[in-house]
């Protein structure tokens, strides 16, 4: 009968430098940069999404993403689909819905926003509905 004690475990040089970027302050000074850059973003996100009439479910702390609701008779599939032929790629509400009752929503990445299009794609699409 064998016995195992060890399965080798991590490299002792992987955590050697894992350790030393940890300690040294780099990465958590690149984690608040991080963090600023989002929060920057997601401001600019929520005020252009606004003057499109289109508002947040909730307003995170953190994070990439925006839970938004579309103005009423707005539905977020035919805008997503639309949004195609602009070479703009959202991810409508029911993509995340099992019960399929998310239509009126949009999850928007603040990252994939600072294109313009995006925001000229949605007015045009939304003015023509």
């Amino acid at each position: 009968m064998q016995v195992a004690t060890s399965f080798g475990g991590p490299s002792p040089v992987a955590t050697e430098m894992i350790a030393m970027i940890l300690e040294g302050g780099g990465y958590r000074r690149h984690m608040q940069e991080v963090r600023r850059r989002l929060e920057r973003s997601r401001k600019m996100v929520l005020g252009r999404l606004d003057a499109l009439g289109i508002h947040p479910w909730i307003v995170p702390k953190g994070g990439f993403y925006l839970w938004c609701r579309l103005p009423d008779g707005q539905d977020s599939t035919d805008i997503a689909l639309k949004s195609m032929a602009d070479r703009i790629i959202h991810a409508p509400g029911n993509v995340f819905s099992a019960s399929r009752s998310a239509a009126s929503f949009m999850r928007f990445n603040v990252t994939h926003c600072a294109d313009e299009r995006v925001f000229h794609s949605l007015a045009r699409i939304m003015a023509l509905s």
